[in-house]
């Protein structure tokens, strides 16, 4: 053996290599084992909607391995959770960066990208996703909604198709190709595609939903409030399905029941302006007009440009006879919407009640310039240029 100092120390460089080369090995190794461990939480978190949590599990992930592409994925999946669509895009672009062909990242950027309105650009990496996978029926389902909200309903039925076509009992594909038929007034074809949604689902709280929905539109208003009872049972905090359930209920003239179904929207969305109204008109109809003015008057709280709220409160006040009130909520109504005829004509008429005949008049000849043949505002101005006539006589 050859105990030269020389090569003594090649050999000791060897063995240092050897060493090291084995260090960086096991360090590797440890590496992979918690990015592996780290991402299984994240996707754990994500399913428990834990999303803050998984963001910053993410980011751990990515301080130790900068180019995962799944942790950017999971990360943007979890930006769109948050409703963070403008960040989540970011995220799902640079998981694309890394692994060209991610065709999970491109649909949930097409997702967040429909979210922010940008139907089209979605339609795009909704495209990208079905080249890379043709399979794809999430794909076509999504790319549906994409090209229903651009109102583009025979290309969504046709993606809708496709999923189904790729996935049988895809009930979501079913739920919204009947969306699609009816908003092209196709309700058989509608009701077929939401009962079979149902039956794949049986607690498919949005199918009962919208078949709820379409029989409103068909005016079968007992089927449709049944549906809507089943959405409730489902799902007792469906504000949606009390609020339509309470319009049925106003169209049949079930106005207690309505005022119910209203009380518990707005037991569960104290916010929402619609149903403030549509309560203060169902008390209207019980002849409790300052209760519904209480009502109108939270309406506008809540949405201060909201004229139908100023015109159906001026109806209010004028059958308190409180016609100066009135005027003003039908003057409200008129600088939000001018052209508002019913605001003019009921405002005439409140003026005209306060013998101010000349101003009703004025009101009455403006309806007349919207609709000449508006016969009630015709035979208001006569009474009033008969009633001006008379103040004019000398006796």
């Amino acid at each position: 053996m050859d105990t030269t100092p020389k090569n003594n120390l090649v050999n000791a460089d060897k063995g240092l290599i050897t060493y090291v080369g084995t260090q960086l090995s096991i360090t590797d190794k440890l590496l992979h084992s918690k990015v592996e461990y780290w991402l299984e939480l994240a996707e754990q978190q994500l399913s428990n909607e834990e999303y803050e949590e998984a963001l910053e599990t993410c980011r751990k992930i990515l301080v130790l391995k900068f180019d995962c592409d799944v942790a950017y994925f999971s990360k943007g999946v979890a930006r769109h959770k948050l409703k963070e669509f403008q960040q989540a895009i970011l995220d799902f672009n640079k998981a694309i960066e890394i692994k060209p062909d991610y065709a999970d990242a491109y649909l949930n950027r097409g997702r967040a990208k429909s979210k922010l309105k940008k139907y089209q650009e979605a339609i795009q990496d909704f495209n990208k996703a079905i080249e890379i996978k043709p399979d794809y029926a999430d794909a076509y389902n999504i790319r549906g909604h994409a090209n229903g909200s651009l109102k583009k309903y025979q290309e969504a039925i046709q993606d809708f198709n496709k999923a189904i076509e790729i996935k049988p009992d895809y009930a979501d594909a079913y739920l919204y190709r009947g969306s699609a038929n009816a908003c092209l007034k196709k309700y058989q074809e509608a009701m077929q595609d939401c009962k079979r949604a149902i039956e794949i689902k049986p607690n498919y709280v949005l199918a009962y939903f919208c078949r709820g929905a379409i029989k409103n539109n068909l005016e079968k208003y007992q089927e449709a409030i049944q549906d809507y009872d089943k959405a409730i049972e489902i799902k007792p905090d469906y504000a949606a399905a009390y609020y339509y359930r309470g319009g049925v209920n106003y169209n049949l003239e079930n106005y207690q029941e309505a005022i119910q179904d209203f009380d518990k929207v707005i037991e569960i969305n104290p916010d929402y302006a619609d149903v403030y109204y549509i309560r203060g008109c169902a008390k209207c109809d019980f002849e409790k007009y300052k209760e519904a003015i209480q009502d109108f008057d939270k309406a506008i709280e809540i949405k201060p440009d909201y004229a139908d709220v100023y015109y159906i409160r001026g109806n209010a006040n004028y059958n308190l006879e409180n016609y100066q009130e009135a005027i003003q909520d039908y003057d409200k109504a008129i600088e939000i919407k001018p052209d508002y005829t019913k605001a003019y004509y009921y405002r005439g008429n409140a003026k005209f009640n306060l013998e101010n005949y000349e101003e009703a008049i004025q009101d009455y000849n403006k309806v007349l310039a919207f609709n000449p043949n508006h016969t009630k505002a015709s035979e208001s101005k006569k009474k009033a240029l008969t009633l001006l006539e008379d103040y004019d006589l000398p006796f």
